[in-house]
């Protein structure tokens, strides 16, 4: 499965611009391509809306999208995604101000 991985460029006083690359993710159809497809899904939604701004709460809902994802790796919490969709959602609305 291939997915997108991106970058924010910051421009102080605007909004933050994307750029982004292809890269190969693990392809196997587990759980973990189920992660990455909501994070996917959430990444696309922010593009989409235009707007994203880089703040300290972003850094924060990036650290916990990496900790649920770690979690769900590991298997701490049994294939549970819920996780992953909450840190996703609060990482869309803290750079987007939008849920």
């Amino acid at each position: 499965m291939a997915f997108r991985t991106w970058q924010i460029e910051e421009d102080p006083g605007k909004n933050a611009g994307v750029s982004s690359s292809t890269v190969q993710a693990g392809g196997n159809g587990g759980i973990e391509d189920a992660a990455y497809e909501i994070l996917l899904q959430v990444r696309d939604q922010i593009i989409l809306g235009g707007i994203w701004k880089y703040s300290p709460e972003v850094e924060a809902a990036g650290r916990e999208i990496d900790h649920a994802f770690q979690e769900l790796v590991v298997g701490a919490v049994a294939g549970d995604l819920s996780g992953i969709r909450k840190a996703c959602e609060v990482w869309k609305t803290a750079g987007t101000g939008r849920r």
